[in-house]
């Protein structure tokens, strides 16, 4: 179950195993998928460990394509989403975070303040990646840090079922695509 703001709920069901990464992409390693072992000497040496922050969801999603040896012209994200490393739907990262009952990734949660870098705790400044403790899965940054793009496109109220992928409203050059897990600038309650 999903909280939503009217303070009803959702439910939501993953029935397909998926993947995601320990921790949030950082700067050294996204030089080195998009531009090879010499584009991470131009990453200074003090940001090689913090996690990407000026990535759009076309860049987020080209670099899922590189990892999984894709071709741009493989097709768009969405018509291939269960093939190789891809971006995760919102379902699948509400999961990742906060666990079957979606409770542990909750701003609410006893152990939110250890897991993520928000604008209570932060002062206001990026930390690196995996300096805050685990979340229920082992995985970090999943709130707070920097947020996370989805695969789905952003609509108003979530969407609930089996596998639940939001795919491209109509019309598409107004479609905005979704994110999950704040910012270390956002207070907790939005993270």
């Amino acid at each position: 179950n999903e909280s939503i703001p009217d303070g009803g709920h959702i439910v939501i069901t993953v029935t397909k195993g998926f993947w995601i990464a320990v921790t949030e992409l950082t700067e050294s390693q996204g030089a080195l998928i998009e531009g090879g072992v010499e584009a991470t000497q131009a990453v200074a040496e003090d940001r090689r460990q913090f996690p990407i922050t000026d990535a759009t969801w076309a860049r987020a999603a080209r670099i899922a394509d590189a990892v999984s040896g894709r071709k741009p012209d493989d097709g768009g994200p969405l018509e291939r989403e269960t093939e190789g490393f891809t971006l995760p739907s919102e379902a699948q990262w509400l999961l990742a975070c906060g666990g079957p009952s979606l409770r542990e990734g909750n701003w609410r949660s006893p152990t939110f303040n250890e897991q993520a870098w928000t604008f209570e705790n932060s002062g206001d400044k990026l930390h690196p990646v995996a300096t805050r403790k685990a979340n229920w899965a082992g995985l970090h940054d999943m709130n707070g840090s920097v947020a996370e793009w989805c695969l789905d496109f952003w609509v108003r109220d979530m969407v609930s079922g089996i596998d639940p992928l939001v795919r491209a409203p109509a019309p598409l050059w107004k479609s905005l695509r979704s994110h999950r897990g704040g910012y270390y600038g956002a207070p907790s309650h939005y993270c």
